[in-house]
C-alpha cells in the first residue's frame, strides 16, 4: 500500500516537473485568458459547439467540467486536467489539436488558475427597462384575475356606447342592423 502510495506521489511530482511553470504576474481574464481561450478553445469548446460535453465560454459550464469530470482544479494548476491536456494529452488527444500552446500560454493559464480561475468579464451597462402603462397593467391584472367588470371598467379602448356585453363577454351592437341590399 504505501508503496503504491509512493509511486504515486513519485509520478505526480514527476508530471508536475514537466508542466511549464506558471506565470509570476496577476492575470487578467479579459486581457489574457478569454483571448486564449477564444482563439484556442471555443472552436471546440464554445458556445455552439461542446465537444466531450466540456464548454469553456461559460463560468459555471467551465468549472462544472466535461463529460470525464472536471478539468480546471481551482488553485492547483497542476492537478487540473486541462493544463494536463494542454502538456502532454493526459492520455488522450493533446489539446488543441491543431499544435500545442507555447510554455508562455501554458504558464500563463496555470497561474490564472493558482490564482482562482476568475472568470470576471465586463457587463455593458443595459438601459432601464421602460415603465409599463400604469392603465395597462391595472387592465392586465383586471383581466387574469378574471373580473370582467374591472377589466372593462379600465379598458384602453372603450366599446362603442351602442354596443352592450352579452353574458359571454361579446358585445353586440343596440342600434339595428340595415342591410346592405335596397330592396327592389
Amino acid at each position: 500500500m504505501r508503496l503504491a502510495l509512493f509511486a504515486l506521489m513519485a509520478s505526480l511530482s514527476v508530471a508536475e516537473a514537466q508542466l511549464p511553470p506558471a506565470a509570476n504576474r496577476k492575470i487578467d481574464f479579459e486581457k489574457d485568458v478569454q483571448p486564449l481561450l477564444a482563439a484556442k478553445c471555443y472552436s471546440c469548446h464554445g458556445e455552439e459547439i461542446q465537444q466531450s460535453g466540456l464548454r469553456l465560454d461559460k463560468r459555471q459550464n467551465a468549472l462544472r467540467g466535461g463529460d470525464y469530470g472536471p478539468v480546471i482544479v481551482i488553485g492547483k494548476s497542476a492537478e487540473s486536467k486541462l493544463i494536463r491536456r494542454l502538456v502532454n494529452g493526459d492520455g488522450g488527444l493533446q489539446m488543441p489539436p491543431t499544435g500545442p500552446l507555447s510554455d508562455e500560454e501554458i504558464g500563463m493559464l496555470r497561474a490564472w488558475i493558482d490564482q482562482g480561475a476568475d472568470f470576471r468579464i465586463q457587463v455593458q451597462d443595459e438601459a432601464a427597462p421602460t415603465p409599463v402603462d400604469v392603465k395597462l397593467a391595472t387592465l392586465i391584472s383586471a383581466v387574469r384575475s378574471g373580473d370582467s367588470r374591472a377589466a372593462a371598467k379600465r379598458s384602453l379602448r372603450r366599446p362603442n356606447s351602442s354596443m352592450r356585453t352579452t353574458p359571454l363577454g361579446r358585445h353586440r351592437s343596440t342600434t339595428p342592423r340595415v342591410s346592405a341590399i335596397s330592396p327592389p
